[in-house]
């Protein structure tokens, strides 16, 4: 287990695993919804959500587990957010849950996830992402979609002010990170946002 990428931020700390952290941290159970869990959650079952929402003051780490997926963490003044946002989530609206708006936030990381030119999809992509034309290229005769460019779009039209931080790193070519498209990996990246007690 290794940090793959990093970016701290006041008491945010915005870290990427290559396998499942040693440490305790909130996690729910990913769906590929727009659901997003409040903590604290309970210990006994995981919540069936793709995103965690905290408004603690209190030290605590927020999971999401990706394969090629985005990760999206909100910093905020009056809290914070990780997001799991893959194409399905995108499109049914995830990153602009009003939730996310009341955090207030000042920086939100996009992490590693595939980039356009490693994800290659069908034309029906062109109907479920008609608003986003130049985010769906097609070269040789392949359609390959730009899944960290419509989350910006999204992410500028819904949060003015807000700094947007996107690693760039794609999962799909850097051996690094885990990618199910590449290998059918059964492993993840955790993408772990890390709230510090204050000083």
């Amino acid at each position: 287990m290794k940090i793959i990428w990093q970016y701290q931020w006041e008491r945010f700390d915005f870290s990427v695993y290559d396998d499942r952290p040693d440490f305790h941290f909130y996690e729910v159970k990913q769906v590929h919804g727009k659901d997003i869990a409040t903590t604290p959650l309970p210990r006994e079952e995981l919540v069936e959500a793709d995103g965690l929402l905290s408004l603690q003051e209190e030290p605590c780490h927020l999971a999401i587990k990706t394969a090629d997926c985005l990760p999206v963490a909100f910093l905020g003044l009056k809290g914070c957010a990780n997001i799991h946002a893959g194409w399905r989530g995108l499109h049914a609206g995830i990153l602009l849950d009003p939730s996310l708006k009341k955090l207030e936030p000042q920086k939100i990381i996009i992490g590693p996830a595939i980039q356009r030119e490693s994800y290659e999809v069908g034309e029906e992509f062109r109907e479920y992402f008609s608003a986003y034309p130049q985010c769906l290229v097609k070269n040789d005769q392949k359609l390959t979609f730009d899944l960290p460019g419509v989350c910006e779009i999204q992410l500028k039209r819904h949060y003015h002010g807000s700094e947007i931080i996107n690693c760039n790193l794609d999962t799909f070519s850097n051996p690094e990170l885990n990618s199910y498209r590449r290998n059918q990996t059964t492993r993840r990246n955790y993408n772990v946002l890390k709230v510090m007690r204050k000083k």
